[in-house]
């Protein structure tokens, strides 16, 4: 991975010396599997262990002899009989006939968990920062769309909640997946167990914390692994979703938030007004490339009877940089939230100028129950309100004027930018919203709808009826409450966080 998405202690991880020194530990834990079974003198793990703990690996000198082999497992097994500086003691390393993938399959096995774990941790603070951020934002109204239309309100907690639940759905997926880490190989050039018996193999790898795989090839089938990926690739989505969300929100022409934005920090090298969402846009590019690394390893599933040599020189390269973007869409999300910059007044206007559409599913069931005396049925009651919603966004004479002529040349453009600049509070239109345009019985035709002028003369005449009601005017009233939509989110954050998450 570049230096700039490289997260440091995945860098460690999967640096040369660490890979080596996992390899190391294989080989220890198969010398001293043998001598625990009798099988070699039981001194020889000991003075191996003394021979390299004195002298540590050395990359640089594995390197030097794979330049000459090219093969790295043999220039590592060559640097560590050098340590040994002893052929005797050379002849009990890498034996009975072990192969290349039985040195490196646990040590793989191992850089993978720890950089798992690595990610779940992440993900641990991550979710923590989404907690404090609900707690904080309980009672912040957000007109949420759906379909990109304004749908209904709920609170900005509610939103970083439906993140936070889908972002555990992927940790549990990661989680389950690391199961198959428990499992590897160490049974020989096909894994026959022909020349490691299976109680070697099983004594060895419990030194490594590992069970056999039985019906390994020469290799752990890529079936395995690819459950990690997968649950990786789920973790990033998540964070895209949210990312996603957040970008949404951050768009200049209806902006309810945007990203933490350093006080030196610059966006476009041509427009110094703009404060670009590139954290969110971040997580867009890197959760695509763990996504496309996990199609990638999914199809290195397939090789050649017992092995060939695709898989390692793909996942060199894929696992690493899977795990880095992973990291760094986590990172990312983490500092978006954290520092998530609210605008409040934004959110209420929009929500104002809804014009009362965000209660327009309630008003539909409150009308159904109010016109039930008077014969209104479902369709009514449905079609009232999608007819006053039309109603409330009906230009003005001067909006329909300026929609009905396009500008001819860049003098007209300019005459009707001025012109609409001039009238800039009549676009916050005063005209009623849904609310009063039902109540008051203030429904009228219009060509946008299908609904004939009898119709609309006799709902106007029942709405007066029901609306002489002191009782139903106050009924109605409560419909567009925003405390009434809001209160029973309460339970879904007590039910998942703890009934006491408020309260403290």
């Amino acid at each position: 991975m570049i230096e700039r998405y490289s997260d440091p202690e995945l860098t460690e991880i999967w640096s040369d010396r660490e890979k080596w020194n996992r390899c190391e530990r294989v080989e220890r834990a198969v010398i001293v599997a043998r001598a625990r079974l009798g099988r070699i003198p039981e001194d020889i793990p000991r003075r191996i262990d003394e021979c390299w703990s004195a002298q540590p690996i050395s990359p640089e000198r594995i390197a030097q002899i794979e330049s000459q082999t090219h093969q790295d497992l043999i220039a590592f097994l060559k640097e560590r009989k050098e340590a040994l500086n002893d052929e005797h003691l050379a002849r009990y390393v890498h034996d009975q006939e072990m192969t290349s993938y039985d040195t490196q399959e646990p040590a793989f096995n191992e850089a993978l968990k720890l950089s798992c774990s690595l990610i779940v941790t992440y993900i641990g603070g991550l979710l923590g920062t989404m907690e404090a951020f609900i707690k904080d934002h309980r009672f912040v109204p957000l007109l949420e769309p759906s379909h990109g239309q304004g749908a209904e309100v709920q609170s900005l907690s509610r939103l970083c909640f439906t993140w936070y639940q889908d972002l555990r759905g992927a940790l549990a997926s990661l989680e389950n997946a690391m199961g198959v880490l428990r499992y590897s190989k160490l049974s020989g050039m096909i894994g026959s167990n022909s020349g490691m018996d299976p109680e070697l193999e099983e004594t060895a790898l419990g030194l490594l914390g590992l069970k056999p795989l039985y019906g390994s090839t020469q290799i752990v089938s890529r079936v395995h692994y690819t459950q990690i990926s997968d649950g990786l690739a789920n973790v990033v989505s998540a964070i895209e979703k949210a990312s996603y969300d957040i970008w949404l929100g951050a768009q200049s022409c209806s902006r309810t938030w945007r990203e933490p934005f350093g006080k030196s920090q610059k966006s476009s090298s041509a427009n110094p007004a703009k404060m670009n969402p590139i954290l969110c846009e971040q997580n867009k590019g890197l959760g695509t490339l763990v996504r496309g690394n996990a199609a990638t390893l999914k199809n290195l599933i397939v090789t050649a009877r017992a092995r060939d040599i695709s898989q390692s020189s793909a996942e060199r390269v894929l696992w690493p940089d899977t795990f880095h973007a992973t990291a760094r869409c986590i990172g990312n999300l983490r500092k978006v939230i954290g520092g998530l910059v609210i605008f409040p007044d934004n959110m209420l206007t929009q929500i104002i100028q809804s014009k009362g559409t965000y209660a327009a599913s309630r008003a539909k069931t409150a009308l159904l129950t109010m016109g039930e005396t008077y014969g209104f049925t479902a369709d009514d009651a449905y079609n009232i309100v999608q007819l006053a919603s039309a109603i409330a966004f009906l230009p003005d004479a001067w909006a329909k004027n300026l929609r009905s002529v396009l500008p001819a040349s860049l003098d007209e453009a300019e005459t009707m930018f001025e012109l609409v600049r001039g009238l800039e509070a009549r676009i916050i239109s005063v005209s009623p919203s849904i609310e009063d345009i039902i109540a008051r019985a203030m429904l009228s035709r219009t060509d946008m709808l299908e609904y004939t002028a009898e119709q609309v003369l006799r709902w106007r005449d029942i709405l007066q009826q029901i609306f002489a009601s002191e009782a139903n005017r106050l009924a109605w009233r409560n419909v567009f409450r925003l405390s009434n939509i809001m209160k029973n989110e309460t339970a879904q954050f007590e039910a998942v966080l703890g009934q006491k998450f408020f309260g403290e």
